[in-house]
């Protein structure tokens, strides 16, 4: 049976929201933790919990994730585990080494180089000089900034420290831990792929965390998911549960723009040829899914055209010209009410949150009449992970 690497038990800590008397209480535990007294498991004026009663285990061979909004406490959890903080209440175990990289150059001397910050942090992990020389090139090699080795680390990108301080965490030592938050939010795709490559490699033999709000990464490597939510522990179950109740935390909410001479009245999502009820219902990869729209068109609107597509939680379309026609033999509208089906017979979209998007233009000056964002949402679910759409295009009925 794999070891456990990590074990939190009623882990928390709280924070003061008042400068002063932030100091104040500082005071105090300083003095408590010199007296050997346990710290006060109850909140003081203007304190609250960042992190509040967190148990979990974690083996080697798992990866978690950690989900929630900006300011549910993953972060600081994150540092507790790493050591930079020491947590108010509860205990922390961890066994064999750890490799952190929880925020953009944390760790860097900005005036040394890169090569200099390297031979520091190995020095900090406890290697001697000769092992960190025998493991540089790799590291160089990873990191892909052999140009700018030699400059100060002030002169890096927000992206070069990324890539050097992921090379640093993943190559200088074989850790037992690796702890990742957001890391690769910076960075292009290739260096994002070959992290992600590197972080299954070193899943056969570590435990890893990982926080971050791209669905699709948490979906295809994490084996677990928590939720948190102000600082407590709302969810402990596998990734694609943890991610539908993360997206109910957020309202995607349609927004509209053009001259006005087009309007997208209503529209209505069906499932396998059932109606979604539910406010942001779940599709399964290969579902058949429908979206019924009625569109009405000014009688002065010239040569309306409708276009369709579907696009993702930031707003990216991810299928372009869903209908399947092309410029040349665009969906023409008529004036007055037009009754829409749009049929994609087999979903396969990655694990995450969609919406379709419909546009009504002048086919002639690609004036918009109507663009509507939003309309339909809903959340795909996958057991795989999609490098580019391979969308099936559906068909269009009207009346």
């Amino acid at each position: 049976m794999p070891e456990v690497l990590i074990r939190a038990e009623n882990v928390g800590k709280k924070f003061c929201r008042d400068l002063k008397k932030s100091l104040w209480y500082g005071v105090q535990d300083s003095v408590n933790d010199l007296l050997r007294r346990e710290s006060q498991a109850t909140l003081r004026s203007d304190e609250f919990w960042a992190n509040d009663d967190i148990s979990f285990e974690l083996k080697r061979g798992e990866c978690l994730a950690l989900l929630g909004r900006n300011g549910a406490g993953k972060t600081t959890l994150l540092k507790m585990l790493n050591g930079l903080m020491k947590p108010d209440t509860g205990h922390i175990q961890l066994r064999g080494r750890v490799a952190a990289l929880i925020a953009l150059g944390a760790g860097f001397n900005p005036i040394l180089t890169g090569r200099e910050n390297i031979l520091v942090n190995g020095s900090i992990l406890g290697l001697s000089r000769q092992q960190i020389k025998d493991r540089i090139d790799c590291i160089i090699e990873f990191a892909e900034i052999s140009e700018a080795l030699d400059a100060p680390i002030r002169t890096y990108s927000s992206g070069m420290k990324v890539r050097l301080g992921f090379a640093i965490a993943a190559n200088l030592i074989e850790p037992d831990i690796l702890l990742l938050d957001e890391v690769l939010a910076v960075g292009d795709i290739g260096f994002v792929i070959k992290c992600m490559n590197r972080v299954q490699q070193l899943m056969n033999r570590a435990a890893v965390i990982f926080v971050s709000h791209n669905m699709q990464f948490v979906s295809r490597f994490c084996t677990r998911a928590i939720l948190l939510d102000h600082g407590q522990n709302r969810l402990d179950t596998d990734p694609p549960e943890a991610i539908r109740q993360y997206h109910q935390h957020f309202n995607l909410q349609p927004s509209t723009s053009g001259s006005g001479l087009a309007r997208v009245l209503e529209s209505k999502l069906f499932v396998n040829g059932v109606p979604a009820d539910s406010p942001e219902p779940s599709v399964r990869y290969g579902d058949e899914l429908e979206m019924h729209c009625v569109v009405d068109v000014d009688p002065t609107a010239n040569n309306p055209v409708l276009r369709a597509g579907i696009m993702d939680r930031l707003r990216v379309i991810v299928a372009k010209d869903f209908l399947g026609h092309d410029e040349s033999n665009p969906y023409r509208l008529s004036p007055g009410k037009n009754h829409i089906r749009i049929v994609e017979p087999h979903v396969s979209l990655n694990q995450g949150r969609y919406s379709f998007i419909l546009s009504v233009a002048d086919g002639d000056s690609q004036e918009i009449f109507h663009r509507s964002d939003g309309n339909a949402p809903f959340v795909s679910f996958t057991e795989t992970l999609t490098w580019g759409m391979n969308i099936t295009y559906g068909n269009v009925t009207m009346g």
